[in-house]
């Protein structure tokens, strides 16, 4: 599942445009509406599931998740945001990728009609962040523990894929067979990986050497309509040996 990571730096990129479709104004008035009438049951309507939170927080399933879960989601702040936005200043047309509030803070997919992204945290959710990363610290096998913070898990058809940051800006990753859990002892442990950006887009890569071989993890945030999440490569003396598409990405 793709992240809409797109903030302001992307402006070059996508056609940025104030909404004046009257359809569009009417389905975004309607969704700023549900928090002005405090109408969560309406709400529930507008949201694409699943709905993706950050890595290791789980993604919202369904509308009884959804209203469960709504006060991690929404806080005082954004809601008074979205409920004083204006609707030709603060809501933009970025082309495919659909509208945009507040440089990124959420997006909404006009064909649909539906909310696709959250891309903020309440400090509840940062809260249960990191409970849930103290919890999964004791799960995950002994030799893997230690780490600054959990950057991604992404599984491909053959293999699962850890990568923490174990320091600032230098990452680790470790895989097992797509059959194996994390607690297991991992098939490949790679330390001093680095994060190289790629270009204006928001894609970037996590670089692993060991032994010859180079593994490229790279994620892609600018892609094509049907692009997957991410990629994994392998390489040996620059030459390509392995090359799959990530299914799941959580990050």
């Amino acid at each position: 599942m793709k992240k809409n990571l797109l903030i302001l730096i992307l402006f070059p990129l996508l056609v940025n445009a104030q909404i004046n479709k009257p359809d569009q104004i009417k389905f975004v008035t309607d969704f700023v509406n549900c928090f002005k009438n405090n109408d969560r049951e309406k709400l529930v309507t507008f949201i694409s599931f699943p709905l993706d939170r950050p890595y290791p927080i789980p993604d919202i399933n369904d509308s009884k998740e959804f209203l469960l879960r709504y006060d991690q989601l929404f806080d005082v702040t954004l809601i008074k945001k979205i409920k004083e936005s204006d609707i030709k200043k603060d809501w933009n047309e970025m082309g495919w990728r659909g509208i945009m509030f507040n440089n990124g803070t959420l997006w909404l997919e006009p064909h649909i009609k539906k909310l696709i992204d959250l891309n903020y945290q309440t400090q509840k959710e940062k809260a249960l962040k990191q409970n849930l990363i103290e919890k999964e610290r004791n799960f995950i096998y002994p030799t893997l523990r230690k780490y600054k913070r959990p950057v991604l898990v992404m599984e491909t058809s053959k293999f699962k894929i850890r990568i923490d940051e174990i320091e600032d800006n230098v990452y680790r990753f470790a895989s097992w067979s797509i059959d194996k859990t994390m607690n297991e002892l991992p098939d490949l442990v790679i330390p001093n990986g680095k994060r190289i950006s790629n270009g204006t887009g928001g894609n970037h890569n996590f670089i692993f050497k060991n032994n010859g071989y180079t593994y490229d993890c790279s994620i892609i945030v600018l892609g094509h309509q049907d692009s997957p999440p991410a990629e994994l490569s392998v390489y040996t003396n620059k030459k390509q040996i392995l090359s799959e598409p990530v299914i799941t990405l959580k990050y």
